[in-house]
């Protein structure tokens, strides 16, 4: 049985890391001058600054498109915004001490790390944009709706961790504001 296990678990993964180079290899088709990047994000951050209810709930890796601007900034560097579909998923992680005596959070390679999707959806120059989706950790979802120039926009769906919709966040969105609480 244990044999079976293994060999179901390394199919699986297999077939996620075949989606994974599938999907990049269509984003650098979309953005030819782009390059793949892996980020590493944690709940402490909330680098993504997105709104009460879409935070992270735990560290992930986020991978997708970045294209490098022709524009040096002062310091020789160009801005790289993202593009196209971002994945982020759940990883596994290690908390580690560092030589300065603060505490670290270290991140493996997505392949040999994942523990699921967190989130997936396009960017456009940097801001998110259309359809998103999030899922717990559990893989069960999160939400799903659709976003215009950063901000939630139209229909939002919410669910809390054991499955069941979340009526507190659950409604039509205008500019990331909650209007009214959806279709009757």
């Amino acid at each position: 049985m244990q044999a079976w296990s293994a060999a179901l678990w390394l199919l699986l993964a297999c077939s996620c890391t075949d989606a994974r180079a599938a999907r990049e290899s269509e984003q650098l088709d979309r953005y030819p001058l782009g390059d793949i990047v892996e980020i590493c994000h944690t709940p402490q951050r909330n680098d993504r600054g997105l709104p009460e209810g879409l935070q992270l709930l735990a560290p992930v890796l986020s991978r997708g498109v970045c294209v490098s601007l022709d524009v040096v900034r002062p310091d020789g560097a160009r801005d790289s915004p993202r593009w196209g579909v971002w994945t982020y998923e759940y990883v596994r992680t290690e908390q580690k001490q560092g030589p300065d005596g603060i505490l670290r959070t270290h991140f493996s390679d997505i392949a040999s790390s994942s523990l699921g999707l967190e989130a997936q959806g396009e960017y456009a120059r940097n801001v998110f944009a259309g359809e998103w989706r999030f899922w717990y950790s559990s893989g069960k979802p999160r939400a799903v709706g659709s976003f215009n120039e950063g901000k939630l926009s139209g229909e939002w769906k919410f669910w809390l961790p054991d499955g069941s919709p979340d009526p507190q966040r659950s409604g039509i969105y205008s500019g990331g504001v909650r209007s009214t609480s959806g279709p009757r």
